[in-house]
């Protein structure tokens, strides 16, 4: 049944990924520069937003593809949340072909920056043996990380898979979340 629960927050979570995102469309002043020509200088959070604009069809023609390229552009500089994103399109068919291989590559890119949603996805993907091969040790890893922010919905997760496991792949569990911390400590200069 836990098992059940843990499919299903996948699935919710590869829903959501193409929610509706709110951006305003329209800049402040008149000299400044719209989404639009901020993204196509390069700018990777313009970029993001007007992926979300087309993902969502809100002050463009709705248009996955579009939204695709942008998330695209953003994530190749590294933006977490556009990798989440672009990993999304690719779990789904949003715009490109659908691509285990692209959705679990980005997916990961966006958790290894430390992206929550891009965790606890990874995570369950780890739980339930989908992309990569079933291993509670990483998945109690990477939903532990993802709780560590205080997400509620996350922890419960986490606990809920804590509970399927042996104690020696919970101690394994913590022993990575430890070394990921460290690593990461040391990437930041912490």
């Amino acid at each position: 049944m836990k098992n059940v629960f843990s499919v299903i927050f996948l699935f919710l979570a590869l829903a959501s990924c193409g929610d509706e995102k709110t951006v305003k469309t329209e800049e402040a002043g008149g000299g400044e520069k719209t989404i639009q020509d901020r993204a196509e200088e390069g700018d990777a959070d313009a970029q993001l937003q007007l992926g979300h604009l087309y993902e969502s069809g809100e002050g463009v023609p709705k248009d996955y593809t579009e939204a695709a390229k942008w998330y695209r552009k953003a994530a190749e500089q590294g933006n977490a949340e556009a990798q989440l994103y672009l990993g999304c399109s690719y779990a789904t068919g949003r715009g490109v072909p659908k691509d285990s291989a692209e959705h679990l590559n980005w997916i990961r890119k966006a958790a290894q920056q430390g992206l929550a949603d891009a965790q606890v996805q990874l995570g369950l993907l780890y739980e339930i043996g989908q992309e990569v091969p079933k291993d509670f040790a990483a998945a109690y890893m990477w939903m532990n990380l993802a709780a560590t922010g205080g997400n509620k919905e996350f922890g419960e997760l986490r606990n809920l898979l804590e509970k399927r496991m042996t104690r020696e792949q919970l101690i394994e569990g913590q022993k990575l979340t430890e070394k990921w911390l460290e690593r990461k400590a040391k990437e930041t200069g912490e």
